[in-house]
């Protein structure tokens, strides 16, 4: 692949264009995204495994993302299947055989899929939660691990 070169008559004109550069900037989102939400929650996690030893058994599901094609289909033939909820706490509590937690930003809005995943989980015993933002998917696990 070729790559284009720029050259700039002046010291001037290259700080011209490097200013029209940094104006077409996307605009700074007013809440952070779900994935930093995400990483507060595990943040939080690793914190906290001295009060609920049952985090140790929180795990990712990597379901979410841009992927390029061939990691898509990679992704695909090792079991990862579209609208899992992000994360699974493998503890049984409140007669459920785990608690399923799908992150949410502030912003954010569920699909039609990962409503129908969270429906055939529930049916087979598990817990399912929508959380948007860390603190709500903290005080889901906080609320999950202390009512026996």
């Amino acid at each position: 692949m070729r790559r284009a070169a720029f050259r700039f008559a002046s010291l001037a004109d290259f700080n011209a264009w490097a200013a029209s550069r940094t104006k077409q900037q996307r605009p700074v989102r007013p809440c952070p995204t779900e994935e930093n939400e995400q990483m507060a929650l595990i943040d939080w996690c690793w914190h906290s495994y001295r009060q609920y030893p049952e985090l140790a058994l929180l795990y990712a599901i990597p379901n979410g993302g841009y992927r390029r094609q061939s990691e898509a289909v990679r992704f695909v033939r090792v079991g990862v299947k579209a609208g899992m909820p992000d994360l699974c706490l493998a503890v049984a509590r409140k007669e459920a055989q785990s608690l399923y937690i799908e992150m949410k930003a502030i912003d954010g809005t569920i699909s039609r899929l990962q409503i129908d995943k969270a429906i055939e989980l529930v049916e087979h015993g598990n817990m399912v939660v929508f959380c948007y933002g860390w603190e709500h998917a903290r005080d889901t696990l906080v609320w999950y691990l202390t009512c026996k």
